[in-house]
C-alpha cells in the first residue's frame, strides 16, 4: 500500500510550487519568450527570440508552452505545466514497460518511482526545455514498439511511429534515428525476418514526412541560415567537443541519485545473466549510453 501512496504523492509533488520560482535558466528563457511571442503574433511555425530567428530546436516544445500559457496565463506555471505532465507521462510509460516485461505490479510501481524521483529527471521536468518531451516520446515509441512485437497489435506499431514523429518535432532526427537503431539491432539479433515486413518501410516514410516537415519548410525558406544552425545542432556536436568519453558515466552517478549507485551493478548483472525478457531494455540502455558517450559534445541533461 505504501508504494501506491508514494506514487500518488509523487504525482502531486510534480505540481507543488511549479510556478513559484522565476525563469532563471537561459535555456528556459528561450522557450518562455519565444512561446509568448507565438501566442501573441499567431506565428506558430517560425520561432523568434529577441526578434532573431531561432532554429536551434523544432517547434513542439514552444507549442507545449504556448498551450500552457493559453490555459493558465503567461506565467511560470503555464510555462512548465506540460513539462511536468510529460515527466509523469514518462514515468507512467516506464511503469507500463516494466509491467510488460515482468507482469509484477510492485516492480512496475518501483520503476515509476525511481524515474520520477531521480534528481536530474525531477529537475528537468520542472523547467521548460526539450529534454523531458524528447524522453517522453522516445520512451513511448520504444515501449509501444515492444508491445507490438509481443502482441502483434497494429495500434501499438502506429503509436510507436507517431511518437517518433512527435519526438522529431521536439529535437530533430535523433528521435527517429535512435529508436530505429535499437529496433533494427534487436530484430537482427532476435527475428531478422521481421525486417522484411513492408509496414515498417511505409510507416518510416510517413514518420519522416510528419517529423521533418518543419525542417524542410525552413530549409526552403531560409536556406543557408537554417542549414548552418541545423548542422551545428545535429552534426557538428558529433565531432566537436572536449568532454571525455566517461562523461555520462560520472554524470549518471550524480543525476540519478539516490538510485544511480545501483544502476551500473544492475546493468552488469543483467548482461551476465542475459535474461531473455530484458534483452530489449538492455539493448535500449546500452545503445543510448554508448552512442552519446562517443559523441564529442556532451551535456549533463542529454
Amino acid at each position: 500500500m505504501i508504494l501506491y501512496i508514494l506514487a500518488v504523492a509523487s504525482a502531486i509533488l510534480y505540481f507543488y510550487n511549479l510556478g513559484s520560482f522565476q525563469v532563471w535558466q537561459p535555456n528556459e528563457a528561450f522557450y518562455a519568450e519565444a512561446s509568448r511571442r507565438m501566442l501573441f503574433t499567431g506565428d506558430y511555425i517560425t520561432p523568434y527570440y529577441n526578434d532573431e530567428l531561432r532554429f536551434q530546436k523544432p517547434p513542439l516544445t514552444y507549442w507545449l508552452v504556448a498551450i500552457g500559457y493559453w490555459l493558465f496565463g503567461v506565467n511560470e506555471f503555464g510555462l512548465r505545466f506540460f513539462h511536468a505532465i510529460l515527466g509523469l507521462g514518462t514515468g507512467f510509460t516506464t511503469f507500463l514497460l516494466a509491467w510488460l516485461l515482468t507482469k509484477d505490479l510492485k516492480i512496475s510501481v518501483f520503476s515509476f518511482l525511481i524515474l520520477v524521483l531521480s534528481l536530474q529527471f525531477f529537475v528537468n521536468a520542472h523547467y521548460a526545455s526539450p529534454e523531458v518531451p524528447l524522453a517522453f516520446f522516445v520512451c513511448v515509441s520504444l515501449t509501444s514498439w515492444y508491445a507490438y512485437y509481443k502482441t502483434k497489435r497494429l495500434p501499438f506499431l502506429l503509436i510507436a511511429f507517431l511518437s517518433s514523429s512527435l519526438g522529431m518535432l521536439v529535437k530533430g532526427p535523433v528521435a527517429f534515428v535512435m529508436p530505429a537503431l535499437i529496433v533494427f539491432t534487436f530484430l537482427i539479433l532476435e527475428k531478422p525476418r521481421e525486417l522484411l515486413d513492408i509496414k515498417y518501410y511505409l510507416l518510416t516514410a510517413f514518420t519522416l514526412m510528419l517529423g521533418l516537415w518543419w525542417h524542410i519548410y525552413h530549409f526552403l525558406v531560409y536556406r543557408e541560415t537554417f542549414l548552418r544552425v541545423f548542422f551545428a545542432e545535429n552534426i557538428k556536436r558529433i565531432y566537436a567537443g572536449k568532454e571525455p568519453i566517461y562523461f555520462y558515466f560520472l554524470d549518471t552517478l550524480v543525476s540519478f541519485m539516490p538510485y544511480s549507485f545501483l544502476f551500473f551493478p544492475a546493468l552488469f548483472w543483467s548482461l551476465i545473466k542475459v535474461r531473455k525478457e530484458l534483452k530489449f531494455v538492455i539493448l535500449w540502455v546500452v545503445s543510448f549510453f554508448v552512442v552519446f558517450s562517443l559523441i564529442k559534445k556532451k551535456y549533463p541533461y542529454t
